[in-house]
């Protein structure tokens, strides 16, 4: 029997991976939009920009593979899961702070909760660490 936390985990796993790829696609739509467009300036945007959409989307699927992982309790899954709340709280928080949004207090507590549920013993032993 799969513990309560790790398949509330899987599901936010599942959740984001899936607003990841959204966000990807939502970029390939705009690089070929620019890549359209007649304004030599602006059109020099979309292959870079395509680049980037390609990132987030393998980005996105990789965690979509890891909440498969988490959702089977698989023992590389413990692992990125970790790798991915830390990046979360290291690269993007500082990013956003300066804009002291309520949502962004929301996605600390929850990825610090995260952390914490992940580094607990009885899960790290789940995951076979």
């Amino acid at each position: 029997m799969r513990p309560t936390g790790v398949v509330i985990l899987a599901v936010l796993q599942t959740i984001f991976s899936v607003q990841i790829l959204l966000a990807g696609l939502g970029m390939v739509w705009g690089a070929v939009s620019l890549s359209q467009n007649s304004d030599r300036l602006v059109s020099q945007y979309w292959v870079p920009m395509l680049v980037l959409a390609a990132v987030i989307l393998v980005t996105g699927g990789l965690g979509l593979w890891v909440a498969w992982g988490l959702f089977k309790l698989k023992q590389w899954a413990w692992l990125p899961t970790l790798v991915f709340q830390g990046l979360f709280l290291l690269v993007v928080v500082p990013g956003f702070l300066p804009s002291l949004h309520p949502i962004l207090f929301l996605a600390i507590a929850l990825s610090g909760s995260i952390l914490y549920y992940l580094l607990r013993p009885e899960v790290k032993q789940l995951f076979g660490r």
